[in-house]
């Protein structure tokens, strides 16, 4: 092993002459480059001054490890000319000057052209993942999901990572394009092309670049591991070190295409469990802690009535910019007979059944937060979305329960405002539903019920929901 080395880098198809001045160098120092395998691959022997050439095979493909059929052909050809190919790698072939008077492999013109394709469709791949989700989150813009990425550490490092990928990958397009002009333009005027830098401070940016590529699922996990969700934390790990693994595997056996093909298609099938299993599990971990949140509330409104409320279902999701909370709570109204309301006799144990009005059950939803334009914005999108649909909805049939008046809404509202203190109040009703929205300084609450409370019933409840 002792006269083996490997060595991990990344180069880009326009950086190809730095490439080849890199193998050169190491040639000088008695190392040479033997093959590619899970990076570039040196054998120990006398130092000598070797010329590499590193050319850019236009019908290669990205799942290449090895050289193919047209590969072979075209190492032949090259061979003839001078040039003994040592190995390939994806569009990437390397070859060893056989000859002083070897002729270039292919014209200024051909070159140029080759690393514009090859760099431009790998330019292209990259930019589709980053394309699609902002373009998800677009939509989620549009049809109002936003409120979820806003509440939630994990989406917002996760849009924050695509748009920086995005942007990243769009600057890489520019620059490609630059340097085509810039190339064009030189060869035009004569001059000789290099491809990369000159200098040597690129070498030793490959061998970080190689491992930047690692910063955004760190970055992923960290978050979601930060914010408790240690379900999405190893869903990310779990995806990164089987897409790692499968990437090492390729290389190290050298797949052929068809081989990388069918390893490509394990990883997505991969890929498309590890979202299910995460899926699932995360949705078990959100039921459980449904479970640990239910709880049991008396309530007395009055002398005479007591609302017993049970939290069937909570969740509360987090982030920088704020809170956003949702509850579940069903309701009984009864009379008091003793000195607290049970399930089916009074406190005296006389069995007498307490008179139970009605029963039904309440949503509370509340968004918190110190940006009062974030809070507009969960008004706008949310609250005053929710009041319009029961609005606009069809009210051909109504209890009595809800058969409420536009002044008696409009007092309803007021004596809301007034006893909550808050910055405006909105009152709805529909079809067997009373739906109501409150915007308290910091916070924005939205309830939606199955019957008309009172003002003062409506408060002490959603009070003792929060």
């Amino acid at each position: 092993m002792g006269n083996r080395k490997r060595i991990l880098v990344f180069y880009r198809y326009t950086e190809c002459d730095s490439l080849a001045a890199y193998l050169e160098e190491m040639a000088r120092k008695g190392w040479h480059f033997v093959e590619w395998r899970l990076g570039l691959v040196f054998e120990k022997g006398a130092p000598a001054d070797v010329v590499y050439a590193v050319e850019v095979f236009p019908q290669g493909k990205e799942d290449d490890r090895r050289p193919g059929e047209e590969a072979e052909e075209y190492g032949e050809y090259c061979e003839a000319a001078g040039w003994q190919p040592v190995d390939s790698w994806k569009k990437f072939c390397v070859f060893r000057r056989t000859r002083k008077d070897a002729v270039p492999i292919v014209t200024p013109k051909e070159r140029l052209q080759n690393v514009w394709k090859a760099e431009g469709a790998y330019r292209m791949n990259r930019l589709v993942s980053p394309l699609i989700l902002i373009s998800m989150w677009i939509l989620s813009l549009v049809d109002g999901q936003i409120l979820d990425w806003l509440f939630s550490d994990v989406l917002l490092a996760g849009i924050l990572i695509t748009s920086c990928s995005l942007l990243i990958e769009l600057y890489k397009s520019l620059e490609l394009g630059l340097m085509y002009l810039w190339k064009t333009l030189q060869l035009k005027s004569g001059r000789e092309l290099f491809f990369g830098s000159r200098s040597g401070l690129i070498t030793g940016w490959q061998h970080i670049r190689t491992w930047c590529y690692m910063v955004p699922f760190i970055l992923l996990a960290a978050v979601a591991g930060i914010t408790g969700q240690y379900v999405l934390m190893w869903a990310v790990i779990a995806l990164y070190v089987f897409a790692f693994v499968l990437e090492m595997a390729a290389d190290l056996r050298k797949t052929s295409r068809d081989q990388g093909a069918i390893l490509s298609l394990v990883g997505m099938i991969a890929v498309t469990a590890v979202l299910l299993i995460y899926i699932v599990a995360a949705g078990m971990a959100q039921e459980e802690s449904w479970d640990q949140q239910t709880d049991k509330i008396a309530v007395k409104i009055g002398d005479q009535t007591t609302v017993e409320l049970e939290i069937n279902q909570a969740y509360e999701r987090e982030s920088i910019l704020g809170t956003r909370r949702r509850l579940d709570v069903d309701y009984v109204f009864g009379e008091e007979t003793g000195s607290e309301m049970t399930g089916g006799t009074d406190a005296e144990g006389t069995g007498k059944e307490p008179d139970r009005e009605r029963t039904g059950d309440i949503t509370v939803t509340v968004y918190e937060s110190d940006c009062q334009q974030l809070l507009d914005y969960c008004w706008r999108k949310d609250v005053e979305k929710m009041l319009d649909a029961i609005r606009d909805g069809s009210s051909e049939i109504k209890s009595e329960t809800t058969e409420l008046t536009e002044t008696e809404k409009q007092e309803l509202a007021k004596e809301l405002t007034e006893e909550l203190q808050a910055i405006r109040v909105k009152i709805e009703v529909g079809t067997d539903q009373l739906r109501g929205g409150i915007f308290y300084p910091g916070c924005v609450l939205y309830f939606s019920s199955d019957a008309y409370w009172d003002a003062e019933t409506l408060i002490s409840v959603v009070e003792n929901c929060l």
